[in-house]
């Protein structure tokens, strides 16, 4: 039988929000309230992570669906839950964690899973831009060569003797042009890791607009 991921995607998002607004009527939610909104979010994830497996390869989509993957997370961690002491109601402190969403048989994490499928779609930035690859090659033996030398001067400025200002102070001098040429090198290399993040993020904001994506 085929499953067609998107709408299995949007239709879990639809489940997951009715969840989470059954749960806002409580005014002081239990804590087995909240076990249970736990197991259903469990459920969520096992059918989320199940449904990205059928087409692994179609990696932006599957971007799409761990992010959501994290927002039912993040969601359920933000959840709140009450125990009645002494005629009060007492919010309990930290009453969902991380580890209680992971699916058992599972090493990592949804953050990994979704930056497994991302890197991906980087790949596909670099291999549509040669140039810019070499560049940041460049640009990254310039900078390690920069802060070798720097380090070596921070070595000597260091080995002068805690009271001697003067020759600390001449080190300092000769460390500023590293220094200066150092951060022009960063600021280049910033820029094409900011065109590489605008493409996946073009990218995943062009199947975004089919792909329901969680947002709390």
């Amino acid at each position: 039988m085929l499953v067609d991921v998107r709408n299995a995607n949007n239709a879990l998002c639809r489940e997951w929000q009715a969840i989470l607004e059954e749960y806002a009527k409580f005014e002081h939610p239990s804590k087995p309230q909240l076990d249970n909104v736990v197991k259903k979010a469990k459920e969520c994830l096992a059918a989320f992570d199940e449904i990205a497996m059928l087409e692994p390869e179609k990696y932006v989509q599957n971007t799409l669906i761990y992010n959501n993957c994290i927002a039912v997370v993040d969601s359920v961690e933000d959840l709140n839950c009450y125990e009645l002491k002494e005629g009060e109601w007492k919010r309990m402190s930290f009453p969902v964690s991380k580890s209680d969403l992971k699916i058992p048989g599972q090493k990592d994490s949804w953050e990994e899973k979704r930056k497994n499928h991302q890197e991906l779609i980087e790949q596909e930035y670099w291999g549509m831009n040669e140039a810019d690859v070499a560049l940041r090659a460049e640009l990254k033996e310039e900078a390690a060569k920069l802060q070798a030398q720097l380090d070596e001067l921070k070595a000597e400025k260091k080995s002068k003797g805690f009271f001697n200002f003067a020759e600390k102070g001449e080190v300092k001098e000769r460390m500023k042009p590293f220094k200066e040429e150092l951060a022009k090198v960063n600021k280049q290399l910033d820029s094409i890791d900011d065109r590489v993040e605008d493409y996946v993020e073009e990218r995943l904001r062009e199947l975004g607009k089919s792909f329901t994506q969680l947002d709390f």
